[in-house]
């Protein structure tokens, strides 16, 4: 043991408060870290913890932090339940804290002791109970206005706290009634069977109760408590009444929805005419919103008490604070997530993506706002300022149940296109999501979802697509897995000094791309016969500038893969089909040579008129044989395909295919404007068949710039 505990130690009384200053850790968190470190053991941090609730002069002064708007419920509870597997000095010094104020030997009793012996001076205690019967608060008739204060919360319980959240619905949520004490059968029963309230001095008010099977409750309330915090802990007498599987795995829904409950029966003014305040339950709301990377279930004595917002967002957004209940009469299965995720409609699969995109609360996403008065909005990952071209690689590995907010700004008109370049687009992250909210022109655009785009692309010499602000929140609804992040990769932003379109094109040095084509033809009049059962290839292949000027950039590269010819020609004679040649061939291309020699893949870019079309070429070596046996091997034409014009899209990924039909090159050099053809080069079967008979082959093409 680091520390050794004695019963009879100094116990502190309300002097012992935190310092002053909303930025300070709580005593929880700063126990936490010198746990890690080493500094404390567990069961050391433990006591000092309960010392901080109690505000117990025995707590060092540098663990003292600041514990307002925190309770003390759950970890009264877990010792409670862990009781019987801490050390003897441990059980000695702990078991004051688990009795009621007027019970002897109780932490009270030695709060009022002057430390020096074991009489307790006398406390008298007076008592109010609600009309409803079901309530007994108890105060100190030492402090005179305490007796008036105990009615105030007995009218409220009866008034407004206890239908509101017991009556069902439509007056209230319709959840159990805290369960009867033990009453007069045992000591800290009060006398009889109502859920007895103490208003004492703690640095943190707490409801005591046996986990987890359903119990009854006591609530040790500070003396200052407003109406909304007596919400808070009449939602956890009610939420020890019901059986549930874990106090640690309910950790986070135990705060999340005792918070919560302080909004929904409060929901603006508190009522309260000793605390007036309005709003109280938001306070919470930025343990929640300054760490959005966190995940929901997340607890560290900050994170579970802001996670009211997710019930907050079922209760406006979808008008359904009635999942509260749901989830508490689910809880006796294992996983708290499944619990709520099957009271959500849609699961959250559907409903996480709009919870984060309503937590980022700024223009032009305002609803809480509108909903309650909450101001507060999520905290940024990075924002970034743009002035120059470049690029940055924003990190999209989000954990389950959590959301990553990113800020853009464009600060200078050099920038004249922007671009989001998206992993999460290839599908292989069902559970992501990725919002986009604009500003142009000085007003935000609604939100977009982007997720199923691969580029989002801004021309910002257009009015229209004039970014100056962006905001981007990438969201994961995972649930199933704790461990599971996000593994797409990185979202980009591309900031160029080009223009878009053409202007973009003019900046690509190189290309890459790939084309196919399948064609076949039988022409037959009775004299000839001549079959190209075949003319096909599979090619690919990296484009460099080969001319360039004022109109325009041709690129061109020699193609790899494999080309295919398989043709011969039969003459009738004496009513036999006689061979007049063959021609069979298949295997890589021809490289290009020269203009006039070789496979080929050209992109043609008409830089005027923002457009480009596409040209393969393809010659393999093959066999010809021919009527008396004789073979050579010859270059042949695979074949040979162009497209018509077609608009340079924004993503610059250039595809496009489908039936190309046959023609003569007599035919093509006639056309006015370029079209797709494929060139059927044989003038014997051109004249047996006609130009308008020669049949299609099946093309497809796509090319994509080499960054």
């Amino acid at each position: 043991m680091a520390v050794l505990w004695a019963l009879l130690g100094s116990c502190g009384g309300p002097g012992n408060q935190p310092p002053p200053g909303g930025d300070r850790p709580s005593s929880f968190q700063l126990i936490d870290e010198a746990v890690a470190r080493g500094e404390l053991d567990q069961e050391t941090g433990l006591v000092y913890k309960v010392y901080s609730v109690f505000a117990d002069k025995r707590l060092p002064g540098k663990y003292l932090g600041d514990d307002r708007r925190r309770d003390g419920t759950w970890l009264v509870a877990r010792v409670t339940q862990t009781f019987g597997q801490l050390s003897p000095q441990a059980q000695a010094t702990l078991k004051p804290f688990l009795l009621t104020p007027p019970e002897p030997g109780s932490w009270f009793e030695l709060q009022e002791s002057t430390g020096q012996s074991l009489k307790a001076q006398t406390t008298e205690w007076g008592t109010v109970g609600t009309k409803n019967g079901k309530v007994k608060i108890w105060y100190q008739k030492r402090y005179p206005a305490d007796g008036a204060r105990a009615q105030k919360i007995a009218d409220a319980i009866d008034n407004t706290i206890w239908p509101l959240l017991t009556e069902a619905i439509p007056v209230g949520l319709g959840l159990k009634e805290p369960l009867p004490d033990c009453g007069a059968t045992c000591s800290e029963g009060g006398g009889d069977e109502r859920l007895d309230i103490y208003l004492v001095d703690v640095n943190r008010s707490v409801t005591h109760f046996y986990c987890c099977q359903g119990s009854w409750a006591y609530i040790l309330l500070e003396r200052t408590a407003t109406f909304a915090d007596v919400a808070h802990e009449l939602m956890h007498a009610i939420q020890a009444a019901y059986p549930f599987a874990s106090l640690e795995e309910y950790r986070w829904l135990l705060e999340a929805t005792a918070a919560w409950a302080e909004q929904y029966v409060y929901p603006k003014s508190n009522q309260d005419p000793d605390y007036p305040a309005t709003d109280e339950e938001h306070g919470v709301a930025p343990k929640f919103l300054l760490i959005p990377e966190s995940p929901l279930e997340t607890v560290n004595d900050d994170h579970e008490y802001g996670a009211y917002l997710l019930f907050f967002y079922l209760q406006y957004g979808l008008s359904r604070p009635e999942i509260v209940r749901s989830v508490w009469e689910n809880a006796t299965k294992a996983d708290s997530l499944e619990v709520v995720d099957a009271a959500i409609p849609g699961g959250f699969r559907e409903r996480w993506p709009e919870f984060t995109l309503y937590n980022w609360n700024q223009e032009p996403v305002t609803h809480y706002r509108r909903w309650d008065g909450l101001g507060k909005g999520a905290n940024i990952v990075t924002g970034f300022q743009i002035g120059l071209a470049g690029e940055d690689l924003l990190p999209a590995d989000v954990h389950h149940l959590s959301a990553y907010y990113y800020t853009a700004r464009i600060t200078s008109e050099s920038v004249r296109t922007f671009i989001v370049e998206n992993p999460l687009a290839a599908g292989g992250e069902p559970t992501a999501r990725l919002w986009g909210i604009v500003k142009i022109g000085g007003q935000w655009r609604p939100p977009e979802d982007w997720t199923a785009l691969e580029r989002k692309k801004f021309c910002r010499d257009k009015p229209e697509e004039h970014v100056e602000e962006l905001v981007l929140i990438i969201s994961n609804s995972k649930w199933q897995d704790r461990h599971h992040r996000l593994g797409a990769g990185e979202v980009k932003l591309v900031a160029k000094e080009s223009g878009c379109g053409c202007g973009e094109v003019a900046s690509i040095t190189r290309w890459t791309g790939n084309a196919s084509f399948s064609y076949s033809v039988l022409a037959d009049d009775g004299k000839l016969r001549i079959n190209e059962a075949q003319r096909s290839a599979g090619v690919s292949g990296t484009l460099k500038v080969f001319s360039s000027g004022p109109g325009g950039i041709a690129f061109l590269g020699s193609p790899t893969g494999t080309g295919t010819i398989e043709k011969s020609a039969h003459v009738y004679e004496n009513g036999k089909l006689e061979l007049m040649y063959q021609l069979l061939g298949s295997g890589s291309p021809i490289p290009f040579e020269s203009v006039e020699r070789g496979s080929r893949l050209l992109l043609n870019l008409d830089t005027v008129n923002c457009r480009f079309n596409v040209h393969v070429e393809v010659y393999v070596v093959a066999t010809l044989t021919d009527r008396d046996g004789k073979t050579a091997q010859v270059e042949a034409t695979a074949g040979i395909f162009q497209s018509a014009w077609h608009p340079i899209p924004e993503s610059l990924v250039l595809s496009g295919g489908g039936p190309y039909p046959a023609h003569s090159d007599h035919y093509i050099v006639q056309q006015p404007e370029l079209s797709d053809w494929f060139l059927q080069d044989d003038f014997l079967i051109l004249q047996i068949l006609g130009e308008d008979n020669l049949g299609a082959a099946s093309v497809s093409w796509g090319f994509a710039p080499v960054q």
